[in-house]
């Protein structure tokens, strides 16, 4: 399965609602790259996207009340950064399960596995036992949502 990515920038995203909807997609990966670059996270464009897509959105929210908020704006997943504290991640969990790590450290999935997630965002193969794999790897594997047009290398350096 694969689902198209959308970029925000400068709050708003970087392709029209009808190329969108044109794509014929029911859920999109949305990268808020105003978010990621330490700018204000885009909650009404969140809202605006729900109304015609289900959502996983990339914003890396550190604190309780940024996820819940994302959350609240309509996402369905929301990806978290593998350097948020453990405690802060338990948090997290316990207000969705569905909290997407970024998996790049074994011992921060391991801790996130523990605590009953299982959802990941990954270049590799995941280790960890997982439901879902968001993957914007170049080799599509069983079981993994694979992330179409994922902008690499606008992004690489938050991942």
């Amino acid at each position: 399965m694969k689902i198209p990515c959308v970029v925000i920038r400068d709050r708003k995203p970087e392709t029209s609602r009808k190329d969108l909807l044109d794509t014929g997609a029911d859920d999109l990966f949305v990268i808020d790259f105003d978010a990621l670059a330490g700018s204000k996270l885009n909650y009404h464009v969140y809202t605006d996207l729900t109304k015609y897509f289900e959502i996983i959105v990339l914003n890396f929210p550190t604190k309780p009340i940024e996820f819940l908020d994302t959350i609240i704006a309509g996402a369905s997943g929301v990806v978290i950064p593998d350097y948020v504290p453990d405690r802060v991640m338990e948090e997290f969990l316990s207000y969705s399960n569905e909290v997407v790590l970024n998996d790049r450290s074994p011992e921060k999935s391991a801790k996130f596995v523990s605590l009953g997630g299982d959802m990941f965002l990954s270049e590799h193969i995941v280790q960890s036992p997982h439901r879902t794999v968001y993957s914007y790897g170049r080799r599509e594997e069983p079981g993994y949502i694979m992330l179409d047009n994922f902008p690499f290398d606008m992004v690489s350096r938050f991942l």
